[in-house]
């Protein structure tokens, strides 16, 4: 604030709109959609009046992800064009290109899946723009970049039931600086092919990981394959992780959601140790089932707003 308010008073438009651009990324961060849109929008008018076109074309693309998160994919789909008409014209042009073709796929990827009409041709769609921007990787290309086209094109082959390209495009977005991640995708295919015993073999390389959003999505996972295994007291351990790393993601954010791991029945409390019956611990788990469904529920858009912003987005 004290930089955008130093700018306004000194009429230096040029970092006056980057100020903005930094501050919208800022409120982007901390989940303050609207306050982002409206500091990109200043930041798009600013450096329009100076004609700085990196910025302009770095400030639409992060309009066009704001628009991602709050499932506007055709809103994004244009802000993004807009970028891309640009990249002839910027000194980054050849990494703005697949960086923005990337996210033209992904718009399109979430349009099959919020619309159901044309979804097959939205999907197709997506395939071809993420095959342009490989056509497009150079060598000098972010290696992020490169092994997130990679990966999410895996994902998609994923929803298809194409576990060959699948495979194949997981195998080459392979990155050696974040195994976990890999071993993460891998486990989520061998889960989706029905291979429960090769995911958890891959998920358990990942249960160590200290990311606080990773151990959601790791015990999920194996709450999920000891439900399918009807397992229910190795299930039931899992459901109490999950709800537990829940209260740990939502008490800094003061949402006002905490999770209490003790539940009433009848006149008493049941304490999950110990050697109960097996009803009892098929109805504790569906009752704590219950209740973890709506709180990921409600931290799904937010799951997907931290890999978005790292470059990792899996729809």
């Amino acid at each position: 604030n004290s930089a955008i308010n130093y700018y306004e008073k000194t009429g230096n438009t040029s970092q006056l709109a980057y100020a903005y651009f930094y501050k919208a990324k800022i409120n982007l961060s901390s989940g303050s959609d609207s306050i982002a849109i409206l500091y990109t929008l200043k930041a798009i008018d600013k450096a329009n009046m100076v004609h700085d076109l990196p910025l302009i074309t770095e400030t639409y693309n992060h309009l066009g992800t704001i628009y991602l998160f709050q499932n506007l994919p055709q809103n994004a789909l244009r802000v993004f064009q807009t970028a891309y008409n640009h990249t002839d014209s910027i000194p980054r042009g050849s990494y703005y290109k697949p960086l923005l073709l990337r996210n033209m796929a992904r718009a399109y990827h979430l349009k099959s899946i919020l619309f159901k009409e044309n979804s097959k041709q939205q999907v197709d769609t997506a395939i071809i723009y993420y095959n342009k921007a490989i056509g497009l990787l150079a060598d000098g290309t972010a290696n992020e970049l490169l092994s997130s086209v990679y990966r999410e094109l895996s994902t998609v082959y994923t929803f298809r039931n194409d576990f060959p390209k699948a495979l194949k495009y997981m195998e080459v977005g392979k990155d050696s600086s974040d195994l976990t991640l890999y071993y993460s995708k891998k486990a989520n295919l061998f889960m989706t092919m029905g291979e429960l015993d090769s995911s958890y073999l891959y998920l358990h390389k990942c249960i160590n990981d200290p990311r606080l959003y990773t151990k959601l999505s790791v015990y999920d996972k194996l709450y999920r394959i000891e439900r399918i295994k009807q397992n229910a007291h190795k299930a039931l351990e899992y459901v109490d992780t999950l709800l537990a790393l829940n209260d740990s993601v939502i008490a800094p954010r003061g949402d006002g959601l905490r999770v209490r791991l003790a539940l009433h029945r009848g006149d008493g409390v049941l304490h999950a140790r110990g050697l109960i019956h097996h009803g009892e611990v098929l109805g504790r788990l569906l009752h704590r089932l219950c209740r973890l469904c709506r709180l990921l529920r409600q931290l799904r858009l937010r799951h997907l707003r931290r890999f978005v912003l790292h470059g990792k987005l899996y729809l």
